[in-house]
């Protein structure tokens, strides 16, 4: 969540998508779910603004994929990759 440089803040989208597939938020006590979903509400508006910045390489998807397959559909659905 404390990721600001332009090298970090390309990988969020691959943070939000493991916190999903493994259910994280299962860990969380109610202040640091407030404060998450409020990071990623953030962190989904830049994406789906397009900021560049915010925009992983899809080059690592298809070995993410076969390596954790519980974030395949995450991973597949293009979300946050760089056209």
């Amino acid at each position: 969540m404390n990721t600001r440089s332009d090298n970090g803040t390309q990988w969020l989208s691959l943070y939000l998508i493991a916190a999903k597939s493994f259910e994280v938020e299962r860990h969380f006590r109610p202040e640091q779910i407030r404060r998450f979903r409020e990071w990623r509400a953030e962190v989904v508006r830049q994406i789906e603004d397009g900021t560049p910045e915010y925009l992983r390489p899809a080059r690592s998807d298809a070995i993410l994929s076969l390596l954790f397959p519980a974030m395949a559909s995450g991973l597949a659905n293009g979300k946050g990759r760089v056209a």
